[in-house]
């Protein structure tokens, strides 16, 4: 296991997770405690389709928490409703949410959003993991083709800043 304390997993580390194609594999991999906000679950809700011109497929999250591999949680105390309201004036609701509740909690934060690794860095959040940090790691999954659907099918790549650009690109190719 890549954490071994509960993570909190943001909108666009969700997605990428999931068109990955080994959502399972790769959350069993990333902590035995994988959580997502209310928020984050309200906004992950397409993938691009596997097939070029296809429309884009609605995400159902319902197996992966019925499974037990993803846990939704919510703002529970005064502190982290405080807190989240605050980040919501500068993160989408999804990264403000998770960030608020992870660092109450003292849980690890898995984002791909620049910005709020660097607010979650401010605010002392010491665990902070990116999609490639995951995958780089991840053991029993197709990491070539997992990066390849992740290009295309949630559209991300690392930036060339990222300390894994390197590696990304020389394992997809």
């Amino acid at each position: 296991m890549l954490i071994s304390r509960p993570v909190l997993i943001d909108t666009c580390t969700l997605i990428n997770v999931l068109a990955s194609g080994a959502p399972d594999v790769v959350l069993g991999h990333l902590s035995a405690e994988c959580l997502i906000s209310e928020a984050v679950s309200q906004e992950s809700l397409f993938l691009r389709s596997e097939v070029l011109g296809s429309p884009a497929e609605q995400i159902d999250l319902t197996p992966l928490i019925q499974g037990g591999i993803l846990k939704s949680c919510q703002a529970e105390t005064p502190k982290e409703e405080e807190l989240y309201v605050q980040l919501a004036s500068e993160l989408d609701d999804g990264e403000a949410l998770s960030l608020a509740i992870g660092v109450i909690r003292g849980h690890a934060f898995a984002t791909d959003d620049r910005k709020a690794a660097r607010i979650a860095k401010q605010l002392g959040l010491v665990d902070i993991i990116s999609t490639p940090d995951i995958l780089f790691s991840c053991p029993n999954i197709d990491v070539r083709g997992a990066l390849r659907a992740i290009e295309f099918r949630a559209r991300f790549v690392p930036g060339k800043d990222h300390p894994l650009w390197g590696w990304w690109w020389s394992t997809r190719s």
